[in-house]
């Protein structure tokens, strides 16, 4: 197999550590600062958190504690709790827990621990389908979908030497290649071990015949170092191209790695008047790889300069009447990853298309497509067979002829890289997007939430789209059905809710409604405490008023929260199911309850905050009734303790 990357690599790899996820502030958690009263507030993560340091366990603690710091990118003390939880449950892959610690694991910089639970994830969900990070089913279906649209050939003007980024400009073609014709023939690139590279040129008689090509004619333009990726205004007043960087301005030594530069170069004449080291250039970073838009009013390019999101990122900069540049502006996640993202090309109607190996491609760099005129960038494939399992780049379009070329190291018998020409028969597949729309509920009252945050966000972490819910809570929002999303719904005070959507399982439409629970919650006279604090029923075994170990963890929910709130006095009542007498019931209820005051006044809440009533089987929850046959599950239902806020 050729070496990939071998000939182009000075213009495309660019050493720069990742960045991963930013860790938010952690949100402050509102708690009660005065003594309760009517309208006062409660906060269950503080309550549980007080449990669970006093040595009490339960899945629904870790995960009620874990999940509140992954939400407010605290992943610290998320991974902590995250890790008790599956110590105390064992390993649950299908729970949708496993999948935030994966994604905590990554942002702590644990990748390779948070790949294999992550791989766990899906593949205990979606079984043979699941992806990892590098291979899919789904996204080849896509890539599929894409494939055969275009008729591909070598161009006639390939040589043994490397020949790639060939751009189209009225009747002729600009190329750059390794190719000597003897002028600097003994050169050789100690890096590549070959040639330096030029810019060469030649004419176009019609869309299937190019006569063989020379040398650029304008002086100044090749040099005795590296000239490349070429790229003429409309009126070839003006050249963009890349080259080593000639202009320093600080002083280099032999351990600072010399850098690219795009430079523009005024032509007249067929002679360079004047040439500019453009103010996107650094001798700490590179630039290359210049394409205009339509109207030369905006370039994009390549670079590694810092900030970025891996070794090389698209950026793009306004180019102002006079010739300067305003502010370079990074293309963000969506189109930028870890990895390569290089060689951009923009269409007439805003259209980008580029190389990468960060996102997912048939192998090395691949060849995308995205709409840049959409508001929530989606990234297509453009399939085989432009893309292969080598390395394509320096893709180039005619929207009206259809025409265009790209390059590749695929293996031609003509050399290294090599230049490919192309028509495109059927136009790229773009039905990749899919959207998500519904209402976003409290989910005590099921009255709606307005201005309730909706993001979308990849496996990565990338911020994709966010929309908030309207007055009626309603949302709507758009994703890429071909790709795996991740769905944060947040509100303060609030806790927060996600939803894990598999790439390729959704209908173009779908209607999805979340109920969201309130961290901190208005509480009146009367208020029942059981949904707020999440406490789960207290179940007596039959004929019993012993407290079960297992029921120990609730109670002390009521405990802490008395303890955060001093004022506050609570009513305890308990229940019985139907069997035995009514009188019976009331005393075995009664007891109950008094069982159940009891524990809490034996943490240290004095009693007379404290009542406790028995209601027998006078308050069932279920239709089972005096002479009625249920099932033991059915009568436990009834056999139950409850708390509310004392009047």
């Amino acid at each position: 197999m050729i070496n990939k990357f071998k000939n182009i690599s000075f213009f495309i790899i660019f050493v720069l550590t990742c960045i991963g996820f930013s860790s938010a502030q952690n949100s402050k958690v509102k708690r009660a600062d005065e003594k309760f009263k009517n309208l006062e507030y409660i906060d269950a993560i503080d309550v549980y958190l007080r449990v669970a340091n006093s040595g009490y366990e339960s899945e629904e603690l870790f995960r009620n504690l874990a999940d509140s710091y992954y939400f407010n990118a605290n992943y610290e003390e998320a991974e902590q709790w995250y890790k008790r939880l599956f110590e105390f449950n064992g390993e649950q892959e299908k729970n949708i827990s496993y999948l935030r610690y994966a994604q905590t694991l990554r942002a702590n910089g644990k990748d390779n621990i948070a790949k294999n639970i992550y791989d766990k994830f899906l593949k205990s969900n979606f079984g043979n389908n699941a992806i990892d990070f590098k291979t899919s089913e789904d996204y080849l279906n896509i890539i599929l979908s894409n494939s055969g649209r275009y008729k591909v050939k070598s161009a006639p003007f390939n040589t043994k030497y490397s020949d790639y980024g060939l751009m189209h400009f009225d009747k002729s073609y600009l190329f750059t290649t390794s190719r000597t014709n003897n002028t600097f023939s003994k050169r050789k690139d100690k890096w590549t071990g070959d040639n330096f590279t030029d810019i060469w040129e030649g004419e176009i008689v019609n869309d299937t015949v190019y006569e063989l090509p020379k040398k650029l004619g304008i002086k100044k333009i090749n040099t005795k170092f590296h000239d490349a990726s070429p790229y003429f205004t409309n009126d070839r007043s003006y050249l963009y191209l890349t080259r080593n960087n000639v202009t320093p301005k600080i002083k280099l030594t032999k351990k600072d790695k010399v850098t690219l530069k795009i430079y523009r170069a005024e032509i007249k004449e067929d002679k360079v008047v004047d040439l500019v080291d453009l103010s996107i250039n650094s001798d700490t970073y590179s630039t290359a790889n210049p394409v205009l838009n339509h109207d030369g009013s905006v370039m994009f390019y390549t670079s590694n300069q810092p900030g970025g999101y891996g070794e090389s990122d698209i950026y793009k900069v306004i180019i102002n009447p006079d010739g300067t540049l305003g502010v370079p502006e990074n293309l963000g996640p969506a189109i930028n990853t870890k990895g390569r993202e290089t060689f951009p090309y923009i269409t007439k109607d805003n259209k980008l298309y580029f190389s990468s190996d960060g996102h997912f491609g048939l192998g090395g760099l691949d060849v995308f497509y995205v709409d840049l005129n959409q508001s929530v960038l989606q990234m297509v494939n453009v399939g085989s067979p432009v893309n292969s399992s080598f390395d394509d780049f320096a893709f180039t379009i005619d929207q009206l002829s259809k025409r265009g070329s790209f390059s590749s190291n695929r293996s031609s018998g003509l050399g290294n890289d090599d230049i490919y020409l192309f028509r495109e028969i059927i136009p790229i597949d773009e039905d990749v997007r899919a959207t998500s729309s519904g209402v976003i509920y409290d989910k005590i009252d099921d009255k709606p939430i307005k201005n309730v945050k909706i993001t979308i966000k990849d496996v990565k972490g990338n911020i994709l789209d966010s929309v908030v819910t309207d007055e009626n809570g309603k949302y709507q929002i758009t994703f890429n059905k071909y790709y795996d999303n991740y769905v944060i719904v947040e509100k303060e005070n609030y806790q927060s809710e996600d939803d894990y959507i598999k790439a390729n399982t959704v209908e173009d439409k779908q209607k999805v409604d979340f109920y969201l629970t309130k961290n901190v919650i208005e509480v009146t006279d009367g208020s029942n405490l059981n949904l707020p604090l999440n406490i789960q029923p207290i179940y007596f075994e039959f004929d019993s008023f012993k407290i079960a170990k297992e029921s120990e963890v609730e109670l002390m929910k009521i405990v802490e929260f008395m303890r955060l709130n001093e004022s506050v006095k609570v009513r305890v009542t308990s229940h019985t199911d139907s069997r035995g007498s009514d009188v019976y019931n009331m005393k075995l209820s009664q007891k109950r309850a008094d069982a159940t005051v009891a524990y809490i006044v034996s943490k240290g809440i004095d009693s007379f905050r404290l009542e406790s009533v028995g209601f027998g089987e006078s308050k069932l929850r279920n239709n089972c009734i005096d002479g009625k046959q249920c099932s033991d599950a059915l009568h436990e239902e009834n056999r139950r303790s409850e708390f509310s806020i004392k009047k």
